[in-house]
């Protein structure tokens, strides 16, 4: 058995050694696992691990979607997917050792401020897409797209983590899952949806997110939402101009058969950079202060230093925007990232 170290915030012992890596400080803590940073002395690679404790997977039910995670990710090799390096097994624990992706998650980037400029929100969706587009290719649809769920390694390249949900399956799907207000319409109104279709909803959403800091539809809360998209009364009420507006379009269909696949939206945004020059600013002005999204306590991937790294870099600029969309939100409530 491996020695103990400090306990984690909820009293979860973390070894001093998970396999041949050297662990270093714990840097995060998620519904079902502890994740530490660790080294590998012989290389000097850093990497990240997701320690679960055994029994409590095991006696919640999780067990089948760690499982479902580590067979998919064996088998799936690209830049835009995380990579597993190791499976390590203790009588404690199970430790899924993965690249180590130092610039945090897109969703804790935005609700610490940052903002994007329109050629980043390009090369951000370019990213995802091909990664999703490897992955729909393969039969296989992730289900639970959300900016938590894209993070950024040492280059500023996105990155689609978290596969406990996906299913590999050519077969309409028949379980409810992802995360509310990221669900397509199908998911929530029908007894049986499209995987790949919903991943593509819920890239719109995300994109959306990116580029304006709002959902695209007005409802006070998660209550509300589930009730406007089960009547079918739900509607995109706040879509951004150029293309990252059309790529929104195109992904945000209600009937899912009408919208674009990843590799067609991947064709819409290689033509529009093949044919246009770039805006040096994102187009995006400030809302008014009731409209902005109010700040949530959200998981840290990386330390202040790290935050303060990327506000700095020449890929993620802070600068002082207007949201320049189609239509103008309501004094409505939106619901909160």
């Amino acid at each position: 058995m491996n020695p103990q170290v400090n306990a984690s915030t909820d009293g979860q012992m973390i070894p001093f050694t998970v396999g041949k890596y050297q662990v270093i400080r714990q840097i995060g803590k998620g519904g079902f696992a502890t994740v530490v940073l660790a080294v590998d002395p012989k290389t000097n690679q850093n990497v990240a691990i997701k320690i679960f404790d055994r029994q409590f997977i095991v006696k919640g039910g999780y067990m089948k979607y760690l499982e479902n995670e580590l067979r998919l990710c064996s088998r799936l090799n690209h830049p835009n997917i995380v990579k597993i390096l190791d499976v390590v097994y203790d009588e404690r624990s199970i430790m899924i050792v993965m690249e180590y992706l130092s610039n945090g998650d897109l969703q804790s980037l935005i609700m610490n401020g940052y903002h994007f400029s329109i050629p980043e929100q390009i090369r951000i969706s370019l990213e995802i897409l091909q990664g999703l587009n490897y992955l729909h290719k393969r039969g296989i649809s992730h289900r639970d797209i959300k900016p938590e769920n894209i993070m950024f390694d040492q280059n500023f390249h996105a990155k689609i983590i978290d596969f406990g949900f996906s299913k590999e399956s050519s077969m309409m799907l028949k379980t409810y899952c992802g995360t509310p207000f990221y669900m397509s319409p199908e998911v929530i109104q029908t007894d049986c949806y499209n995987g790949i279709k919903s991943d593509i909803w819920a890239f719109g959403i995300t994109i959306h997110v990116i580029a304006v800091k709002l959902y695209p539809f007005e409802c006070q809360n998660e209550i509300e939402f589930m009730k406007l998209m089960q009547h079918n009364k739900l509607r995109i009420s706040i879509i951004p101009k150029g293309i990252i507006g059309d790529i929104c379009e195109k992904s945000l269909k209600m009937d899912p058969n009408s919208r674009s696949s990843a590799e067609q939206l991947i064709e819409m945004l290689e033509n529009y950079l093949a044919t246009s020059t770039i805006l040096n600013n994102s187009g995006v002005h400030q809302l008014k202060q009731e409209t902005l999204l109010p700040s949530l306590p959200v998981r840290k991937h990386s330390p202040s230093s790290v935050r303060v790294k990327i506000l700095n870099s020449r890929v993620f600029k802070k600068t002082k925007f207007n949201i320049n969309v189609k239509v103008r939100v309501t004094n409505k409530s939106t619901p909160n990232l």
